[in-house]
């Protein structure tokens, strides 16, 4: 390109943008900005305190005594009214926006008057009481075009057009702004409740602790469970239709069947009279109440007779109101519950990480295990040993599904005829450590020994204690007696052969744990078989070489195995403890004794002796210098077994894998 042209095209460019900047000047610097935003009222400076509404669906108010309290329906008749509904029409006016104002000077330049534009009879009055005074808005007609509709605030000689959507939020229906939430807030604030039936059951509840106890016909722990699933239904409750609401001075409720906001003439009668059509008179009408820690915070909710227009509806009344609605027949069918429906069946009611102690009696023999934070699980008796935590916690969990089948409504006043004095066996369950033992003389002068009991939280037990007969009423239930509960109740046959319950199998819960040796840590192997011992020592560097035997080397394979093996060995179970003759185990005379020599100047270390083959389950094994009987696993067995060295020809590249050569007697185990 020349550069003559180049130049021309740089100056043109110049006088266009020296053209755009001094139309913006001209402009105001810019874009124009938008027109600020006109409200039709201003609902910001004062909280509206009062809303009524006029229109072709009737007179609707609604008040409320201060900002964030609740809106009540006041007029045609009184009852809660719905707080979205309301804020949704507050916010819809908040919102409106004028769209063209028309001034008086204009009407009468055009010729025209209020009632041209809808005015003169409004189709929709609005009344906005803020407490220092009213503002009346007027709806009159949609504009020409039909996107706008006039409107007029009384006082002021302008129209205004808004956006034709709020006339449709400005004319609801009573029922359109009623609160279809039977029950105020939810069930989970509820403390106590009440349940009363037609045939004269009464159940009354009450929160403690968390937990939902029952007061009344008995005192016992009610299921939480079923309680709150139950409040939770009736607090979901939405009213299906209104049947009947009192306005004026006629309160007579229309016959079942009609639909009537407002209701036939009639004469009064007594409330009896006026209910019972509806099966919501006393001793017909299931009731429920509800209390929250609130004040004055009683709900009443009456469930009657199933409606004439749907099976699935019941009439419904609130305490607060005589009004009548339907709502869905379940509500009725889940409160029809009697004290035993709603009784807490879980015989221990703690969570597993609460439990600290369990104690197993059977006529002069215990069993004890007690969990220590340090430690875990630990037997105390029959015999002091470490628990295998595993077995144990499942144990506990197991002991935690324990549930009542039957509650017998037998008072434990004759427990000698249900086998309970003596009982067969007695089982306890704690949440806190027993206290440890005070030394004799130990105790200060003028202080008794003797515990002072702690107080008794029935919802919250610190401990529950179960006695159990050797017979029950059927051949699958065992009669019991559980802490807590009042009366004698039946438990399944099957918990006494719970893993706690067989007090001379103490040895299942035994930790079946038989070495857990840090591998770091071991410095010298020794593996006899028979009359045949080979040993490997690790040195400076951490490899492993052999000790004598110069036409042998090492096999590291089978050393690391073995290794492995030790560092977390586990039986698969105990099989006897303070066992008197080794010889019916193999153990007298070992058929392998692995021994590992441990660093450190005490010179540690540990033998393992291993036996004859157990029936079907590897080989008995033990611990030189301790008393417990183990069974290891075939697969354990192989690994120990395995020869430590191979012959110096052999290349360690291709050694035979571990187990390929044992030496000594062989060891025969199970697959």
């Amino acid at each position: 390109m020349k550069l003559r042209t180049t130049l021309w095209l740089m100056f043109w460019c110049l006088v266009l943008a020296l053209c755009v900047q001094v139309t913006r000047r001209q402009d105001g610097g810019g874009a124009t900005a938008a027109p600020p935003r006109r409200p039709l009222i201003d609902l910001t400076t004062r909280p509206v305190l009062g809303l009524t509404l006029l229109s072709t669906n009737g007179l609707v108010e609604c008040r409320r005594q201060a900002a964030g309290a609740e809106w009540l329906l006041v007029r045609p008749i009184d009852y809660r009214a719905d707080q979205d509904q309301v804020d949704r029409i507050l916010g819809a006016l908040d919102a409106a926006v004028v769209q063209e104002r028309i001034s008086s000077e204009q009407r009468q330049a055009r010729g025209l008057r209020f009632a041209d534009y809808g005015l003169a009879r409004p189709v929709c009055r609005v009344v906005v009481d803020d407490g220092a005074g009213r503002r009346i808005i007027m709806v009159g007609s949609e504009s020409p075009l039909g996107d706008q509709v006039y409107l007029r605030v009384a006082g002021e000689p302008d129209v205004v057009g808004v956006q034709r959507d709020l006339l449709r939020v400005l004319q609801p229906a009573v029922n359109d702004l009623r609160d279809r939430a039977v029950l105020r807030g939810v069930a989970s604030s509820s403390m106590r409740a009440e349940i009363e039936h037609p045939q004269g059951g009464f159940v009354q509840l009450v929160r403690s602790g968390g937990r939902w106890m029952l007061q009344q016909p008995i005192s016992a722990r009610a299921d939480s469970v079923k309680v709150d699933a139950m409040l939770d239904a009736a607090f979901a409750l939405r009213v299906e239709r209104y049947v009947w609401d009192p306005v004026g001075d006629d309160p007579a409720p229309a016959a079942p069947g009609r639909d009537a906001v407002v209701p036939p003439a009639a004469s009064g009668g007594t409330v009896r009279d006026r209910v019972e059509p509806y099966g919501l008179g006393a001793g017909e009408a299931v009731r429920l109440a509800v209390w929250s820690l609130e004040p004055d915070s009683r709900q009443d909710l009456f469930l009657g007779k199933p409606t004439t227009e749907n099976p699935e509806w019941v009439y419904a009344r609130r305490g607060d109101s005589p009004a009548i609605f339907a709502v869905s027949r379940t509500a009725r069918d889940g409160l029809g519950v009697t004290a035993r429906d709603i009784r807490d069946r879980q015989v221990f009611p703690f969570a597993a990480d609460q439990v600290r102690q369990v104690q197993f009696t059977r006529n002069d023999r215990r069993l004890t295990l007690l969990k220590r934070p340090d430690s875990g699980w630990t037997l105390t008796e029959p015999a002091q040993a470490k628990a295998d935590d595993m077995t144990v916690q499942a144990a506990v969990a197991d002991l935690l599904r324990w549930r009542v089948a039957e509650f017998l409504d037998v008072p434990q006043t004759n427990l000698a005829a249900h086998g309970l004095v003596p009982p067969a066996w007695s089982i306890q369950v704690s949440t806190r450590l027993p206290p440890p033992p005070t030394p004799a003389g130990a105790e200060p002068a003028g202080v008794s020994a003797v515990p002072v009991p702690e107080p008794v939280d029935a919802a919250n037990p610190l401990l529950v204690t179960v006695a159990v007969s050797e017979a029950g009423p059927r051949s699958n239930l065992l009669y019991a007696v559980v802490q807590g509960i009042s009366d004698v109740v039946a438990l399944p046959a099957i918990v006494a052969r719970h893993p706690v319950v067989q007090v001379d199998n103490a040895l299942v819960l035994r930790d079946r744990t038989v070495l857990a040796v840090p591998t770091a840590q071991i410095q010298k192997v020794v593996r006899s078989a028979g009359d045949r011992e080979e040993s490997v020592l690790r040195d400076e560097t951490g490899a492993w070489t052999r000790a004598g035997e110069a036409d042998r080397q090492v096999d590291r394979a089978a050393v690391e195995a073995l290794l492995f093996g030790v560092a977390n060995l586990r039986a698969q179970r105990v099989e006897a403890s303070a066992a008197n003759d080794l010889s019916s185990y193999g153990l007298d005379q070992p058929a392998l004794t692995i021994t590992l020599r441990l660093t450190g100047e005490a010179g540690i270390q540990k033998t393992l002796a291993i036996g004859r083959p157990a029936e079907g389950e590897g080989a008995y094994a033990m611990v030189k210098g301790q008393d417990v009987v183990f069974i290891l696993g075939a697969a354990s067995v192989r690994t120990l077994s395995a020869a430590l060295t191979v012959p110096a020809a052999a290349s360690p590249a291709v050694s035979p894998p571990a187990g390929a050569e044992t030496s000594g007697p062989a060891i025969k185990v199970s697959p």
